[in-house]
């Protein structure tokens, strides 16, 4: 007889493929551009590959300085292998967080079937895999899913602890101490995860001592490294830029920013509509909220069953994660949702608590009206999800691939620059936007470029030397009187506007 194959795998294996569909359709091109911390990582990690250093000459860094500031060494040390076996190249550095943006769907599946259910967990592995919040930033190269990823395994090892093996006590310490290596928040939300979860946990704890004292053995190892880099700044010094740490002469005006900046992040407004308030287009921002709008009923009812229904452990647990999540970002000059992106994963459980709530009250009536509300919730959130997905792919390259967006342009710009760099003697990328120098690096590793490409304008111009100049149509515009421009190539934004115009100049 052919073995019948479980019910929940099936499901959580389609679940999977529907997540890998949503972060991997069109990497290359969506978002539109690559931002300069993209091409940060992917030039440090090409350095490591095949020097052994960062792009300054550290070996082995462990926070790698960049634009004046220091990125933690977890995201760049995972996209090394990738560059590897791919090249450099945007799509295999942006690989590294859809990988571990799969391995959070995961790690959501098992953290809602040890809080409540399998159904719960297969439910909070659908929301996480067609969440904005989520899949919009396991589709770039940042900090967010791997800092994710090791605050969920860290969980996930916890609550899963009483009824596995007790080791998993000790990979809950391991996970948060590496945290510390992924991402500038975590610097402050380690430490409350690990307060609140210990106390919540603190008699399962004591009676498996052993393996707590040895979590924290590992922990305190893990951490060696990082208090190194607290001593020389490398490991603050992008919480000293955001402010983070700036808590001297504090006043009833800061206090009240805070607390703004930590409801704003609630809002529904924020949520389900209009998502970050800044031009930053980048971000979660435009009426491209963080969550589709059909999950906000669950996430209510959600929040209901948590105090009445949830064991208690679980749900104090829950509460907790949930009131701090915001602390992320609460503290930086904006809330933006990349620093407070730790509420994602949390909301997705507290929405699948929801539905599983409203299918229970259903089954209550019979097994028929269980199974079209069930089937209801999914398709709803199905809907949502699927229309969410194509403004994604067709118009959110069109709105976010400017200055403010992915800085699109330098790519074509440089290989341009290449084809033809036998025809000149310098050539100049225009440099107001961010780092632009990075690209050079990035798009041609092979130092073609060397001694011939620019950063600058019309302050380098000199008659004597064969020029090329890549500049924005208004800086053209604006100098138009005292230049003569005669372009030679048009590189245009995905909306059909031009972005960076090639051009010789006389006076």
């Amino acid at each position: 007889m052919m073995r019948t194959i479980p019910r929940a795998p099936l499901l959580l294996v389609l679940i999977t493929a529907v997540a890998a569909f949503i972060r991997l359709y069109r990497l290359d091109q969506v978002p539109a551009g690559f931002f300069c911390d993209e091409a940060a990582f992917g030039v440090n990690a090409y350095a490591i590959l095949t020097r052994g250093t960062d792009e300054f000459g550290t070996p082995y860094p462990l926070f790698f300085r960049s634009f004046g500031d220091y990125k933690e060494a977890i995201p760049t040390y995972s996209i090394v292998p990738l560059v590897y076996l791919f090249g450099l190249q945007e799509w295999s550095v942006r690989l590294m967080s859809v990988v571990y943006g799969l391995l959070n769907t995961l790690l959501l599946y098992g953290l809602g079937a040890h809080i409540k259910n399998k159904r719960v967990g297969l439910t909070s592995a659908f929301l996480g895999a067609t969440m904005p919040w989520m899949f919009h930033y396991d589709r770039v190269a940042f900090h967010c899913s791997p800092y994710l990823f090791t605050l969920l395994m860290a969980l996930f090892l916890l609550v899963s602890s009483p009824h596995r093996h007790p080791l998993r006590v000790s990979g809950f310490f391991a996970f948060l101490g590496l945290s510390l290596y992924t991402y500038s928040p975590s610097k402050l939300m380690v430490p409350l995860i690990a307060l609140s979860a210990s106390g919540v946990y603190l008699r399962h704890l004591w009676r498996r001592w052993p393996y707590t004292l040895l979590g924290l053995l590992m922990f305190c190892i893990i951490v060696i490294p990082f208090y190194k880099g607290l001593v020389t700044g490398e490991a603050i010094g992008r919480a000293q830029q955001l402010g983070l740490l700036e808590f001297g002469g504090l006043s009833l005006h800061q206090l009240g920013m805070w607390l703004r900046h930590y409801e704003v992040q609630l809002l529904p407004s924020t949520l389900f509509v209009v998502g970050e308030s800044t031009a930053i287009t980048r971000h979660l921002t435009n009426y491209f909220p963080p969550m589709l709008i059909s999950t906000a009923p669950f996430v209510v009812l959600g929040l209901v069953r948590i105090f009445f229904e949830v064991p208690r452990r679980e749900s104090t647990l829950l509460i907790i994660l949930l009131i701090i999540f915001p602390l992320g970002a609460t503290f930086t000059g904006n809330p933006y949702t990349h620093r407070s992106v730790f509420g994602a994963p949390m909301l997705a459980l507290c929405a699948a608590l929801g539905i599983d709530s409203l299918i229970i009250t259903a089954s209550r009536r019979g097994a028929l009206l269980r199974n079209v509300v069930a089937s209801a919730c999914f398709f709803i959130i199905s809907v949502n999800a699927a229309l969410h997905f194509r403004y994604y792919i067709e118009m959110y390259p069109l709105r976010s691939s400017d200055a403010l967006g992915w800085q699109y342009g330098p790519k074509e710009v440089i290989r341009y620059f290449r084809e033809h760099s036998s025809e000149y003697d310098q050539l100049l990328l225009w440099g107001d936007f961010n780092a632009p120098h990075i690209f050079f690096s990035f798009y041609a590793p092979d130092q073609l470029c060397d001694n011939r490409c620019f950063i600058g304008s019309l302050e380098m111009f000199n008659p004597n030397v064969r020029q090329l100049f890549a500049l924005t149509p208004d800086f053209i515009a604006a100098n138009s009187t005292t230049f003569s421009f005669s372009p030679v190539h048009t590189v245009y934004y995905p909306d059909g506007n031009p972005a960076l115009v090639l051009v010789t100049i006389k006076k």
